[in-house]
């Protein structure tokens, strides 16, 4: 689904990513580690067809075609996602409003809009509302929130 071949990347002379490859199949999940600084950002920004960092050598593909020929958008419309850091939310809105933004037009929410699941509510029937505006939730809930932006896109399998 997506191959990366001999990847060599570049924010001006510094040469960051030196001939790297990856592939990720259909259905496969895969995890980038790495300490600060080691390349994780640049290699998501080079697939990302990001203005910096520059990539000079090497292919990257998705379901055979080739992305380095497409812009950021085009890329995006392909369904591969980037969630950056740092909370890039509007504290006010719940995390319905927010993935609303990306779901297609025909979506809609299998639970009716007072529903308040198990999952959701703990088994309190006291418990806080379904859809809370995100400055009602735990701190780590907004970088949920973020995360969940991204499979929301449905990739093809």
């Amino acid at each position: 689904m997506l191959e990366v071949r001999d990847l060599h990347s570049f924010y001006g002379d510094a040469h960051i990513l030196h001939g790297v490859s990856l592939e990720v199949a259909s259905a496969e999940i895969v995890a980038l580690l790495g300490r600060n600084g080691m390349g994780k950002t640049t290699l998501i920004r080079s697939i990302m067809g990001l203005a910096t960092p520059q990539v000079r050598e090497g292919s990257i593909r998705f379901e055979n075609q080739d992305l380095r020929a497409l812009r950021p958008h085009a890329i995006a419309r392909r369904k591969i996602a980037l969630v950056p850091q740092g909370r890039r939310l509007f504290a006010s809105l719940t995390v319905t409003e927010h993935l609303g933004a990306i779901l297609p037009p025909d979506f809609t929410d299998p639970l009716p809009p007072d529903a308040n699941p198990p999952a959701m509510a703990g088994n309190d029937p006291g418990a806080a509302p379904r859809n809370p505006a995100l400055t009602d939730l735990p701190f780590t809930a907004p970088q949920l929130a973020e995360i969940c932006a991204a499979p929301v896109m449905v990739p093809s399998t």
